[in-house]
């Protein structure tokens, strides 16, 4: 099994993320429900509420999404094969590689604009054979006849003036190297398999130059390609202005321009003459390449009127579509999620039976269950504007709170909190008391401990210190029991503080105001003896660094690699390799006989 497009799994790794955010959104919201009342309680007010439903509906969601990214993912298995016929035409793109193609009078330079009119033309061809033939003063097969466009495209990339060591142009050479390109490629179809009896395709040469030819005998190479039934078409790239040859290092940095025998810059123009001329003997077509590139439609209609032949047949394997059944499962799953109601479903009787109980239970009549909904919502608003400041309005909020449900111990806390603030101490004292009986009642010690330790305080405020202290010891007895160490440490230092200060006033009680005048005066002044010298330290810490930035930059040759490269293709590419070899020993051996320098080598 393979999955065609599997950079969807990575999907996968949301799933669990998305489970566990839906679960603590569950969680979040059954927290919530249970500050209003607990999970027993629940199930009388709200015997529809069914949690368990819930997660069954995230967790059928859950699965059906799984299923779904799967089914994104393409997975495959099953072999199947199937024999596809070839049909086509047999093109060779020259490419001039003479560092005259560096010239910058087009933007950005010439080769670079012949390169990009070969992607624009590649989008268009489909199942035809592309060669690639890169010449200056010599020439050679960059990339043998292949369907592979995508191989193609990388060996264009790859092109540059510097795979040429012998420089000037040779126009008359890189016509002849394409016609040979084209004859071998023809005659291996004839050989591959069961091609033996096929047609061949039309063949044609796209000619990519400046212009700038060097050499003699190219019109002749021209009416033999005519005479061939071979069509060439020509693409001039440049301004008859012409510009200065650039001189780059190996890194790309600009070291100079060209410079001829005499020491004055060269200076490359675009001949357009030269090249019109050779497409007419060759009864081909020529274009100026534009910056809109209108030349590449004009040249996609001529080759679209050529005769496109059956040059191959051949079986391809191909792995059978099973991304239906992870499809199936997931609308699946997604349909039972909609089908599962996210609350339990109850009957008539069911729901007046609960009902029943539910009042049998509070002894209220049914009136009066509605309001509790109501007071925990006034308590609430009482809380956040006490917090907020506002001391009469929580005030009044408690008291609406208070009016409607006035058994209920922390309603009175609160109001007598809200009534301390507002120095009004008896009413503060009568709201704590009730307070602290009812939290008892209720078996609730740490409010009970709140409400006694609050109560301590409004009358060690009023100067009651008996009835303060009592209030402490229940509040540290209440805190014990609820294991609220925070109440009992505070009640037990205020207790403390008052014990401490109601023995100071009886020592005090028997001394006339004359000696308590005499022991103030002959008090001892008190002195800070050991003051601590303070010392102020501002330090300016710079750190300056330098930085130094190197651009070694290290040139990497570019590996290629072709998923769609053919055996038959692989074959050719050593093939032509070989053929390669031989024709430059063989220029070698003539060299060395008769060596000669060139005048011209751009």
């Amino acid at each position: 099994m393979k999955f065609a497009t599997p950079i969807w799994l990575w999907a996968l790794l949301a799933v669990p993320a998305i489970y566990w955010i839906l679960i603590q959104v569950q969680a979040r919201k059954r927290r919530q429900f249970e500050k209003f009342a607990k999970s027993e309680t629940w199930r009388w007010i709200a015997p529809e509420l069914d949690w368990g439903a819930k997660l069954r509906k995230m967790r059928f969601w859950i699965l059906g999404f799984f299923f779904l990214i799967l089914a994104l993912a393409r997975p495959q298995w099953g072999i199947h094969e199937e024999t596809v016929s070839a049909s086509g035409l047999d093109i060779v793109l020259a490419m001039d590689l003479s560092q005259s193609m560096n010239v910058e009078d087009v933007v950005p330079n010439r080769l670079k604009k012949a390169k990009h009119i070969v992607r624009t033309l590649s989008q268009r061809l489909d199942g035809d054979r592309v060669g690639i033939i890169g010449f200056a003063a010599s020439a050679y097969v960059a990339c043998p006849l292949t369907t592979d466009i995508d191989y193609m495209l990388e060996t264009i990339d790859t092109l540059n003036s510097g795979m040429v060591s012998n420089q000037g142009t040779d126009i008359g050479i890189a016509l002849e190297t394409s016609l040979r390109a084209l004859e071998r490629g023809a005659e291996e179809n004839q050989k591959s398999g069961d091609n033996k009896n096929q047609e061949i395709p039309s063949r044609s040469i796209l000619l990519i130059s400046d212009g700038e030819d060097h050499e003699e005998g190219t019109e002749d190479i021209a009416k033999k390609i005519k005479a061939e039934g071979i069509s060439l078409y020509i693409i001039g790239i440049g301004t008859q202005k012409g510009a200065p040859v650039p001189v780059r290092d190996e890194t790309g940095a600009l070291r100079g321009y060209k410079k001829d025998l005499k020491g004055e810059p060269v200076i490359s123009r675009f001949n357009p003459d030269f090249l019109q001329s050779l497409a007419k003997a060759s009864g081909g077509k020529y274009w100026t390449a534009t910056e809109g590139e209108q030349e590449v439609e004009e040249l996609l209609e001529n080759l679209g009127m050529l005769h496109r032949s059956q040059y191959a047949d051949r079986k391809i394997t191909t792995y059978k579509e099973r991304y239906q059944i992870p499809l199936f499962f997931g609308i699946l799953c997604f349909l039972l999620e909609i089908s599962i109601a996210g609350y339990r479903v109850l009957t008539t009787r069911r729901t007046a039976t609960a009902a029943v109980l539910f009042l049998l239970i509070s002894g209220v009549p049914a009136e009066a269950a509605q309001p509790s909904l109501d007071v925990y919502l006034e308590n609430q608003k009482g809380v956040d504007a006490f917090k907020n400041g506002k001391v009469d309005e929580a005030k009044q909020r408690f008291g609406n709170a208070q009016a409607r449900s006035p058994s209920i111990p922390e309603l009175h806390f609160n109001q007598g909190v809200v009534q301390a603030q507002q120095e009004e101490w008896d009413p503060s004292i009568a709201g704590f008391q009730q307070a602290a009986r009812g939290a008892a009642e209720e078996k609730n010690p740490r409010l009970e401990g709140l409400s006694n330790f609050n109560l301590g305080n409004v009358y060690s405020k009023k100067g009651d210190i008996q009835n303060a202290v009592q209030s402490y010891v229940g509040a540290i007895r209440a805190a014990q029991a609820a294991k609220d160490t925070k109440t009992e440490d505070a009640a037990r230092k205020n207790l403390q503080l008052l014990i401490q200060q109601e023995q100071q006033q009886k020592s005090k009680g028997g001394q006339s105001s004359e000696n308590q005048k005499d022991q103030q005066s002959k008090g001892n002044p008190s002195g800070d003896d050991n003051k601590d010298d303070q010392k102020n330290q501002n330090q300016k810490q710079q750190q300056s660094q330098k930085y130094k930035d190197s651009d070694s930059k290290d040139r990497r040759k570019q590996k290629f690699k072709s998923e769609k490269l053919t055996p038959e293709d692989a074959d050719r590419v050593m093939a032509e390799l070989a053929s390669r070899e031989k024709e430059l020993n063989a220029k070698l051996k003539k060299q060395r006989g008769n060596p000669q320098a060139r005048r011209k080598d751009w």
